[in-house]
């Protein structure tokens, strides 16, 4: 019997890797080996009390947000211009039946990513761009790890973002909190990989192609309402990591007591091949409590 491990996942899907537990097929897939073991179970149904992470949360919120069960879609439309918090969901693809013979040894990661520009759609690992990700979720921290780099989040961030806002990133955890005496407004961050398959190459270009992304399929995706206002854009070095970070303020609710958000998007190379680790900081400009905390989690940002 094979040893648990990332081995070539026999759905087929080019470069993708499967975990195997040592008697079974995982749900958790990656296109990076270097990819931490998956607790066991995480990508079961949720379980527990609402306002667990891992569990649909009541409360308010304000984003169309798609919750499938049992095949059946339920949308849920809600009054447009606020901010929203979202809805916790479950992750990892459909189970695998395991094949007769299981994996003999991991495959070796993708060096040659023929990947399409970002923004455009398509299934991951034929150049989906935007839409390339491999759908796995972190499990809650308050340590992250993806793409080579980590970073631990402060304690009071037990709020899971809904992972379907993060469509182009590999191994990703979306996570924050939300704001005691605003509901409908939230801080966070998500760390995840960004593969060249997909088209994000060097840290630079990335970047844009991210905010792109985020503009497109994530979480201010309504041109009519999201306006982005750079602020900054520079190179950027911690502690063994290099590469590039930009800053700026995206608006979303105009009229009300948080009209924008100030965001954070940094990429870099922390040696895995053919990959990039990526941050992305969110918080409600003005907001100085939130601002603290993601100074605090920034500090905490290193090549893992």
């Amino acid at each position: 019997m094979n040893p648990p491990g990332w081995y070539p996942d026999p759905a087929g899907v080019p470069n993708r890797l499967r975990f195997w537990d040592g008697s079974t097929w995982a749900e958790a897939t990656t296109y990076d080996p270097g990819t931490p073991f998956p607790a066991p179970g995480q990508t079961a149904p949720a379980t527990g009390q609402p306002g667990q992470p891992g569990q649909p949360v009541e409360g308010k919120s304000k984003l169309l947000v798609p919750l499938i069960a049992g095949g059946v879609a339920l949308v849920l439309l809600v009054v447009a211009g606020i901010f929203f918090v979202p809805r916790l969901l479950g992750g990892g693809d459909d189970p695998v039946d395991p094949p007769t013979n299981p994996p003999t040894a991991p495959s070796a990661p993708p060096t040659d990513g023929q990947g399409s520009s970002p923004g455009q759609q398509g299934s991951p690992g034929q150049g989906g761009g935007c839409t390339g990700g491999n759908g796995v979720a972190l499990p809650q921290g308050p340590v992250f790890t993806s793409g080579g780099a980590t970073v631990t989040t402060p304690d009071t961030w037990t709020w899971r973002y809904d992972k379907s806002y993060w469509t182009w990133q590999d191994d990703s955890g979306a996570w924050g909190r939300i704001l005691e005496d605003e509901e409908d407004y939230g801080l966070g961050m998500a760390l995840g990989s960004l593969h060249e398959r997909n088209g994000f190459t060097d840290p630079q270009s990335a970047v844009d192609a991210q905010l792109k992304c985020i503009t497109t399929h994530g979480m201010f995706n309504d041109p009519a309402v999201n306006k982005w206002t750079e602020t900054g854009s520079e190179a950027f070095e911690a502690e063994g990591l290099t590469g590039w970070k930009k800053t700026g303020t995206m608006t979303h609710t105009p009229g009300t007591k948080y009209e924008s958000m100030d965001l954070t998007i940094i990429v870099v190379d922390a040696g895995q091949p053919a990959t990039k680790a990526t941050l992305v900081t969110f918080n409600p400009t003005g907001y100085a409590e939130g601002a603290a905390e993601i100074e605090q989690l920034m500090g905490t940002f290193k090549k893992h």
